[in-house]
């Protein structure tokens, strides 16, 4: 008997609910219909004119147009032939293309290439070994100058640090401003290529 009651119930409230979404339904159908909304009153058939002294007028509409409008001419705007061509061949000489870049390129590197065949091909047979021989004996005295060259700086950064106590280039800042000037006699000598370390005058007398 209970649930003939729960079931009853149910009923009742699915019958009052299809009935209020259906009363909800029809007042929107008939609200929408009833909506009829004024025609626009656009003057399609001539043109439109903004007007500058409305405030409706947006401010991009109150600006003068580049047309006739405005009795400027169109053309004048941009430049004329010869004015164009004048552009176009100053742009052409001082930025030319990637083409003409790439030609102009091997167009060098050829040229290089002829004229150092031409030179090797214009020596003798005879003294391309003597040539060969210059060459390495020139890259061995390069190659030798540079070590000594380095040999000459490892040796004078040495005598700085040993002078210093420190290397120069782990001295503090504050350290640096007050050893600025003996940084500068130091530099100088080492511009000179001079030893940094004092050396004993020989004054004939030895030491025993």
């Amino acid at each position: 008997m209970r649930e003939d009651i729960d079931v009853l119930q149910v009923f009742k409230w699915n019958i009052r609910l299809k009935t209020l979404l259906s009363a909800n339904s029809q007042t929107l159908l008939l609200q929408t219909a009833s909506y009829n909304p004024k025609p626009l009153r656009l003057k399609l058939r001539e043109p439109y004119i903004p007007d500058r002294s409305s405030e409706k007028t947006p401010d991009w509409q109150k600006t003068p147009r580049y047309d006739r409008s405005c009795s400027v001419a169109t053309a004048s705007l941009w430049p004329n032939h010869e004015q164009l061509e004048r552009i176009i061949e100053e742009e052409n000489q001082w930025h030319p293309p990637l083409e003409v870049k790439l030609k102009n390129l091997r167009e060098m590197e050829r040229q290089d290439t002829e004229k150092r065949l031409a030179k090797t091909s214009s020596q003798p047979t005879w003294r391309r070994p003597k040539m060969i021989a210059d060459w390495r004996k020139e890259k061995l005295q390069t190659k030798t100058k540079m070590s000594e060259e380095k040999a000459r700086r490892s040796k004078l950064l040495a005598e700085a640090r040993e002078s210093l106590g420190v290397a120069p280039h782990q001295l503090p800042v504050a350290h640096v401003v007050e050893l600025l000037p003996r940084l500068l006699g130091l530099a100088a000598v080492f511009k000179e290529g001079n030893s940094l370390v004092p050396q004993e005058e020989d004054t004939g007398h030895r030491k025993r």
